[in-house]
């Protein structure tokens, strides 16, 4: 009998996390996300919560006049589509970088449980994908200080590769965030996620819902990737979903802690590239790359400005 199998070993390790975490427990999850309708947990939340209502009570940002509705849909919808569109000669060069790693071996791979590779994720981006800094064009820094009303810390970029899966049921496991979720870390973070090549619904491309359909699944019981309660109808329902679909260099704003959001899985001989941009508020007069590699835990830093 394993420890997960045995009742007294199991109920003993929930009613410790009870007592020393609280607020990760099962019951300290459920009420957040009954607080704030989500699933990316009660610290995340206030923390975020607290940086977002610094930074823009401060107002340290330069006033680059971005367009005020896409802004306003970001910060409403939770997901928004980028208005531009990035250099198709930028993406090509990008992707060429992206297959090099791959060929190179320098990156992670994933396997499903058959043992087929279904994803690669490029282990340093920012060392092979330089090009990924260009995404920093004056559009997005518009964009990020009118969102955040502060200067803006970029952490470190994702650069990856979807790889169909060959599980006879490869929507009952989550093998590369394939079912619905919110992410952890706190919730000032916002993503952007931009398409290297063209990607069609048969490449699999990444799906999300916006925060009031977030909040109306965690209603429904949604607590986490494999408990999705009565809210399973709604979100696969297609006409619920904002696809993650289009041109080499289309963008995508989402803030994935208060969005749920899964990535679709690609037909058989094809796969998906993508590169994604995460950013948060930061104190002072000048915008940051992180170019460290951090531990997840970084994410739940929070500045006071």
């Amino acid at each position: 009998m394993t420890e997960m199998q045995n009742p007294i070993v199991h109920n003993l390790k929930r009613a410790k996390q009870l007592l020393t975490a609280p607020f990760n427990s099962g019951p300290g999850m459920s009420l957040s996300c009954k607080l704030f309708g989500n699933s990316a947990g009660f610290q995340q939340n206030v923390y975020g919560g607290l940086e977002l209502f610094n930074a823009r009570r401060k107002k340290t940002a330069p006033d680059d006049g971005a367009p005020t509705e896409l802004v306003e849909t970001i910060r409403r919808d939770g997901v928004a589509v980028a208005p531009w569109r990035y250099d198709r000669a930028l993406m090509e060069t990008i992707r060429t970088r992206i297959d090099a790693a791959i060929n190179e071996g320098a990156d992670r791979a994933f396997t499903d449980s058959k043992g087929s590779v279904v994803q690669r994720l490029v282990d340093d981006p920012l060392k092979s994908v330089p090009e990924i800094k260009e995404l920093a064009t004056p559009e997005l820094m518009s964009t990020l200080h009118s969102y955040f009303r502060s200067r803006v810390r970029f952490y470190y970029p994702d650069c990856w590769r979807n790889y169909p899966i060959t599980e006879d049921e490869p929507m009952k496991h989550s093998v590369y965030a394939n079912r619905w979720h919110n992410d952890s870390g706190k919730t000032s973070i916002l993503s952007l996620f931009v398409l290297v090549a063209d990607t069609s619904p048969q490449h699999g491309p990444m799906l999300a819902v916006n925060r009031d359909l977030t909040r109306e699944s965690i209603r429904k019981g949604f607590r986490h990737r494999y408990a999705y309660g009565e809210a399973e109808p709604m979100l696969e329902d297609p006409k619920n979903h904002i696809m993650c679909s289009g041109e080499a260099g289309t963008a995508f704003f989402v803030n994935t802690r208060v969005a749920l959001h899964r990535a679709g899985i690609p037909a058989n001989g094809l796969f998906r590239d993508m590169v994604s941009l995460h950013f948060a508020s930061i104190p002072g007069d000048e915008d940051v790359w992180d170019d460290t590699k951090a531990p997840e835990g970084k994410t739940l830093e929070w500045h006071r400005f």
